[in-house]
């Protein structure tokens, strides 16, 4: 646990602090790390931005080719001088050479001094905006330092400050959008990055939008004849949940692309080598990092950083060969890859979601009283704790989707139960079900794919039963046998 230390603050005394950004900053005398406050003051600030800053000048994390004005002793690890540094690039430098060469797993003793410069490069950075708060070049470095530290509250607290007095600046939106996804707020996650997208200058919105690194060898031949549309019904099918408003495939798609361009920056810069596969690469296909780790060989003549990045299901080694900040695999590492990219070309699990259970399902069709329209029915069970109070207090969501084979929606149906009924509360041997029907009118089909998604507000559970190809054609003139429906309660009349 950190210490914390007095508040100093760059407010004057009796001054508003209406309409300020607070950060909450780890600065400090240095002989801990210590919890101070700083505000940047954004009132009245309007900057119009016009150039989108060189990738290059985001990859803090990379060994520089010059100490700059620090000398052979501010590296020393035993010294102590880091408070006399007065500028942001001597401090990201400070900073940069022990976050690449001493990783705190190997060497714990230089833990301590890696904080502290931390501290002091987004203690500079935030003065340094303070002063220039249209500045760009250093709103990137600041972004990057909080999303290097997982720091997603304080990196939403000051970007929703930042949009608005920078509206033309898509990187603050892209920012926050990335903060509201990892926080699991999706709303807001899909209107950050709807405004983010919309303000990406026109010669880069191909490379954010493209889906060259998902795509499998023949589904880039369908992209290439027509990238827009493609790429319009391309997450359809991945959505894992039709009940939300949004596809949170594509907004984990958008996320996954905005943390490798602040994280991994040079990530695009050898596309089209597919021998040089990098960070970005990964996360793009099976989602955003579970951890990170970082190892060093510092023993002449190698001298070698290394990133270690655990996915959900995977782990992978990525090397920084030319300490230029570009990270690749190689040897054995790269031949398993291409292998993975191929059977397994991407990945995606609702984050928070604790499981996905298949509710017994079954789907009738029966034709309409109007003519050329359809009924179908999805009548369901989802199993049951026997505890009173969850009874009482239980909320489902409930939805009935018919779609084609693009995943474009045909006719759907949904709503919401509000504690549940003891008649709707079925028991089946040592087990109780909750039953219920829901129906959906549509036109007829020959051929569709039917999803039934029921949505508890209790320990995250959600459940989904899906029929790829459900049949409901009254079309043809000839006799044929009603459907079957499941019947949950009888009435005597």
């Amino acid at each position: 646990m950190r210490k914390t230390g007095h508040i100093r603050s760059l407010v004057s005394p009796g001054c508003s602090i209406h309409n300020r950004v607070i950060l909450f900053m780890i600065i400090g005398v240095f002989t801990a790390p210590q919890l101070r406050a700083q505000t940047i003051d954004l009132r009245g600030v309007n900057c119009s931005v016009e150039t989108v800053n060189d990738p290059a000048t985001m990859a803090l994390t990379y060994w520089p080719e010059r100490y700059g004005s620090l000398n052979d002793a501010e590296f020393d690890p035993e010294s102590d001088n880091i408070e006399e540094i007065k500028d942001v690039e001597s401090a990201l430098e400070l900073f940069r050479f022990y976050d690449y060469y001493y990783p705190s797993h190997r060497f714990p003793r230089i833990k301590k001094r890696l904080d502290r410069s931390r501290a002091k490069a987004v203690h500079l950075i935030t003065l340094s905006l303070q002063e220039h708060p249209c500045d760009t070049a250093m709103w990137d470095k600041w972004i990057y330092m909080m999303v290097e530290e997982n720091d997603f509250l304080q990196l939403r607290m000051l970007t929703t400050q930042l949009v608005e007095a920078i509206p033309s600046y898509f990187k603050g939106y892209m920012a926050l959008a990335l903060a509201e996804y990892q926080l699991r707020n999706y709303t807001a996650a899909e209107a950050g990055f709807r405004h983010g997208i919309d303000r990406i200058p026109t010669d880069r919105l191909a490379e954010f939008i493209s889906l060259d690194d998902l795509l499998t060898p023949d589904e880039l031949v369908d992209y290439r004849v027509s990238p827009v549309n493609f790429t319009h019904t391309y997450f359809r099918p991945f959505d894992p949940r039709y009940l939300s408003a949004f596809n949170e495939r594509e907004l984990g798609h958008f996320a996954r692309v905005t943390y490798s361009d602040i994280v991994f920056p040079l990530w695009r810069k050898h596309n089209d080598d597919e021998w040089l596969l990098s960070p970005g690469d990964f996360i793009l296909r099976f989602g955003l990092p579970r951890d990170v780790t970082v190892t060093t060989i510092d023993e002449p003549p190698i001298l070698e950083r290394s990133i270690h990045i655990k996915f959900d299901k995977q782990a992978w080694k990525f090397t920084d060969y030319y300490r230029n900040g570009e990270y690749f695999l190689r040897d054995k590492q790269l031949l398993d890859a291409r292998d993975t990219l191929t059977v397994t070309p991407q990945q995606y699990q609702l984050p928070g979601q604790r499981f996905v259970f298949k509710p017994p399902t079954q789907f009738s069709c029966f034709q309409s009283p109007k003519r050329g329209l359809v009924d179908v029915y999805a009548s369901f069970g989802v199993p049951l704790s026997d505890d009173k109070a969850f009874l009482d207090n239980a909320i489902f969501e409930t939805g009935l989707f018919l779609m084609d084979s693009t995943g474009v929606m045909g006719a759907s149906s949904s709503g919401t139960f509000y504690g549940l009924l003891d008649a709707d509360i079925k028991k089946v041997g040592a087990f109780s079900y909750w039953t219920r029907t829901r129906k959906v009118e549509s036109a007829e089909f020959s051929s569709t794919t039917a999803v039934l998604e029921v949505n508890s507000n209790i320990d995250r559970v959600f459940g989904r039963h899906k029929m790829d190809t459900f049949q409901c054609d009254f079309s043809k003139n000839v006799i044929g046998l009603s459907d079957i429906m499941v019947s949950t309660l009888v009435e005597e009349t």
